[in-house]
């Protein structure tokens, strides 16, 4: 399939369109890149604005391609579990009403240059009422990825202190 952009009216309609578009081989991902590629254009944005450091189309194109395979061998590992997890808008329905559950959000936020992470969590029931919040900054963090698991080791840690027993 030949793509003209000079065809495509707006975003909206080349993202639409994308779910169409076949990556031939020898790329080795079977997703749509498109999504990973406006993805990581937007991250260079910020890297460039943030950090002052510029990114070529080759690595962005790189980083797509590395981006959509990591994508593609994680579903395939989902599928492989046979574990499904149900998609929901909300806080799930309470399994027993007779415990209260907890639901815990958490996120991290890192910075390479640094080697900072801010770490956050929240903790609600199930119809979205907050009962605790907490942050926490840490230093030497080694990725991303790394502060994400610090942030859930924090809001674990913060939940025994306070006592709750079911999340």
């Amino acid at each position: 399939m030949q793509i003209d952009p000079s065809q495509l009216v707006s975003f909206k309609e080349a993202l639409i369109l994308s779910s169409t578009w076949i990556a031939l081989p020898p790329y080795g991902f079977t997703s749509n890149i498109f999504p990973w590629i406006c993805w990581l254009i937007w991250t260079s944005r910020n890297r460039l604005i943030f950090e002052k450091r510029a990114s070529t189309p080759r690595e962005i194109v790189l980083g797509a391609i590395t981006a959509v395979k990591e994508w593609d061998l994680a579903q395939a590992k989902t599928k492989n579990c046979g574990i499904t997890s149900p998609i929901s808008s909300g806080f799930p329905s309470q399994q027993n009403p007779e415990l209260p559950s907890i639901y815990c959000n958490t996120d991290a936020a890192w910075r390479a240059d640094s080697r900072n992470a801010g770490l956050a969590w929240v903790f609600s029931d199930h119809e979205g009422q907050e009962h605790n919040r907490g942050s926490q900054f840490q230093d030497n963090v080694s990725s991303s990825c790394m502060a994400e698991a610090l942030a859930v080791r924090s809001a674990l840690l913060h939940a025994a202190e306070i006592n709750i027993t079911s999340i």
